[in-house]
């Protein structure tokens, strides 16, 4: 089973080369789950109301710090893995997307 897509940016620090790379994972990830998202959303009324009423898309701005959006991460994933298991009859895939990221200048930018 595909776990799902993880990449600490930290692990890539002092690694020049890996700029590039690293800036066309990135965007192939968002447009990735753009084209899942947008998928469902022209088939959402296909989906029966049970399904329907237990879908969200959330988005939540918050001010926090490197710390706690790091701890953040780490509930999310904890959370996340709680639910991970085989699939079992009656199951349907589901699918999980989470970023936490800085939306203002980095403080040492003018």
């Amino acid at each position: 089973m595909h776990d799902g897509d993880h990449l600490r940016a930290a692990d890539l620090e002092g690694q020049p080369d890996l700029i590039g790379p690293l800036s066309t994972f990135l965007h192939t990830v968002v447009e990735h789950r753009y084209a899942e998202e947008s998928r469902f959303a022209a088939e959402f009324m296909e989906w029966p109301e049970h399904w329907r009423d237990k879908v969200t898309f959330d988005s939540a701005p918050l001010s926090l710090t490197p710390e706690e959006t790091g701890a953040l991460n780490v509930e999310v994933r904890a959370i996340v893995d709680r639910y991970r298991r085989k699939a079992r009859e009656g199951d349907t895939p589901v699918r999980i997307h989470w970023a936490a990221f800085p939306r203002q200048s980095r403080p040492e930018l003018p």
